[in-house]
């Protein structure tokens, strides 16, 4: 803390020599000005000492024989005088990093992945019907109810999911082919065996287990009823979702066997 103190303030190494040089510490001790990292060689001082402290203790060496001579200057205050002529080059890049900073707060970019016969645009239109759009802020965005809302927005779609990488929001859709209009009624996924769910890959329903959750053999993973706050929407849910199992094997072997070998 003390060294931020000095960087911010500015600090020299200095270099006192004259007649009897070392009568400058008791100068500063007289005077309350602090000095650090002081050596007496060949009848001179070297020492460190703050821009005020120096400037107090040059008034008082006019009158005392001893000189002075500055070695090297740190600090902010010379960085800057250093750099004075780059500052605006050094304030605009700062202001870039900023400008770039609140930038990627936003989505900038929206686009629709999966769909073959709903036209990207009809599904880039249904997203700003629902609020979805590109210069929305990323945390506006319920990635759930979100799409939930654009299956609700059009009746021709199963599945849909939003992802968002960098300033990029992606639109993953799943059509409803006409082997699912015929058919009507909802269909689940259900679990075939008893596991622990490792990965999840839905492409049509609405999942009901997360990563990491046990399950029993029958529970419905991914249901095909999708409740919103303003309808119910039935679809025969797809995907893929993988989990650990266990399985015990048992066998029984006597404690002793008679075997027989050909000698030759």
């Amino acid at each position: 803390m003390l060294y931020i103190y000095r960087f911010l303030g500015g600090f020299l190494t200095v270099e006192f020599y004259g007649i009897y040089p070392e009568k400058v510490l008791n100068l500063c001790a007289k005077n309350g000005i602090y000095i650090w990292s002081a050596k007496y060689k060949k009848q001179r001082i070297v020492c460190k000492i703050t821009v005020r402290d120096f400037l107090k203790l040059r008034t008082i060496l006019r009158k005392s024989g001893i000189r002075a001579h500055i070695l090297e200057k740190k600090g902010f205050p010379f960085f800057i005088k250093r750099y004075n002529s780059r500052f605006g080059i050094f304030f605009g890049f700062i202001i870039f990093l900023s400008f770039l900073q609140v930038m990627s707060g936003y989505i900038w970019v929206v686009r629709v992945v999966g769909n073959e016969q709903v036209p990207t645009q009809k599904i880039l239109t249904d997203c700003q019907n629902i609020g979805i759009k590109a210069g929305i802020r990323k945390s506006k965005i319920n990635a759930k109810a979100d799409a939930q809302e654009l299956l609700l927005e059009n009746n021709k779609l199963a599945w849909g999911s939003f992802n968002v990488e960098g300033c990029i929001l992606t639109v993953n859709v799943t059509e409803i082919t006409n082997e699912k209009k015929q058919a009507g009624d909802a269909a689940n996924l259900v679990a075939v065996a008893d596991g622990v769910i490792k990965r999840i890959d839905v492409k049509a329903g609405d999942c009901v287990v997360k990563v990491g959750d046990i399950v029993s053999k029958g529970d419905v993973l991914v249901s095909g009823v999708i409740e919103t706050l303003t309808g119910t929407r039935f679809v025969h849910s797809k995907g893929e979702i993988i989990a650990q199992t266990k399985t015990e094997i048992r066998f029984e072997e006597p404690l002793l066997r008679t075997q027989f070998f050909d000698t030759g």
